[in-house]
């Protein structure tokens, strides 16, 4: 029996042990060769703001062929992510994304080359770019077309019915800076029938949460252009702007939306409360602040946010899996 006794414990210690150290490596990617896995693992790190492990991934992936990771290669080196902004390597990587096929790709390389961001503007070759995206059915490439005919420039002559027809075939795909366009074209119209389109046009981009139509409705409202002038409306219209630009932010320096948040925090928004956590909790505001995360995440679910609740939850867990790991490191 003594024997017996102590062999369960020994095996009840050992499948303890391999818990543990599953447990303990639960968060460890794993080193296998497939490149969509390393791709997928790259997208989680660039999420978390860890830019280096994220092109890390994403290197690896690419040299398996991925295209998707190319693309976030050339995106990395042309903003700076993780890496020092070069817009030469950027170019490098679309155009081996493009030789895969990345419509992305194209769209990006055409903003360069629009822009002359690393490389001599050239509107020709911008049109270019976007034509083979638009071929691929992406929707930024129908919209970035249009604009290219609303604005004209250097080999591109400027034709309004054909930017509102690129626009409008946008917009068939849910584009809402084409819609945002379309409104922006009738506004500078200037009649008081083509600012009534205009606002048309960007409630229904602002609808789909386009923060720059929102400001437009605000200022029309504001203005009294197309519509009865309304300041309450107006100003309803700028703050959904804001707060929909703070909910979509996902720079990698600026604090202006931790701040958005924390204003309307302090003034009992339960929704901001959680924004500002999560905020903290992800260093989308500069430094990770698990402290600060963990103090508005208790205000919320003190206040019924089951959302709140669950990050608690999960923290009091992952708390638990670090004391294991601890254990274990003393015997390793």
């Amino acid at each position: 029996m003594k024997t017996k006794s102590t062999f369960n414990s020994g095996l009840c210690g050992v499948l303890l042990l391999i818990i543990c150290c599953a447990a303990a490596g639960a968060n460890v990617p794993a080193g296998g060769q497939d490149a969509t896995a390393l791709y997928n693992w790259g997208v989680r790190y660039q999420a978390s703001q860890d830019y280096q492990k994220a092109m890390d991934y994403f290197q690896k992936s690419a040299n398996l062929g991925n295209a998707d990771a190319m693309y976030k290669i050339g995106v990395f080196y042309e903003n700076g992510y993780g890496v020092r902004q070069d817009n030469p390597k950027a170019k490098v990587w679309y155009l081996k994304a493009i030789s895969k096929g990345s419509a992305m790709a194209m769209v990006n390389l055409g903003y360069m080359y629009e822009n002359g961001n690393g490389v001599k503007a050239d509107a020709v070759k911008a049109l270019h770019y976007f034509q083979e995206a638009a071929h691929r059915n992406n929707d930024l490439a129908l919209n970035n077309i249009g604009s290219l005919y609303e604005n004209g420039g250097p080999g591109v002559k400027q034709d309004i019915p054909t930017a509102l027809k690129y626009y409008q075939q946008a917009v068939a795909k849910g584009n809402t800076l084409a819609m945002n366009s379309i409104g922006s074209y009738y506004e500078n119209e200037y009649t008081d029938k083509t600012d009534k389109l205009a606002m048309q046009w960007y409630e229904k981009a602002a609808a789909l949460g386009n923060d720059k139509a929102m400001e437009n409705v605000g200022r029309l409202y504001a203005e009294g252009a197309g519509v009865d002038r309304d300041l309450d409306k107006a100003k309803q219209w700028y703050e959904k702007a804001r707060v929909n630009r703070a909910y979509s932010y996902t720079g990698p320096a600026d604090r202006k939306a931790l701040q958005w948040f924390l204003d309307d925090a302090r003034k009992g928004n339960v929704e901001a409360m959680v924004s500002a956590a999560v905020m903290y909790d992800n260093s989308f505001g500069g430094k990770r602040e698990h402290d600060l995360a963990m103090q508005w995440y208790r205000k919320a679910a003190e206040l019924g946010n089951q959302e709140a609740k669950t990050h608690l939850q999960s923290a009091k867990e992952e708390d638990y899996l670090e004391m294991w790991r601890y254990e274990l490191g003393r015997f390793f």
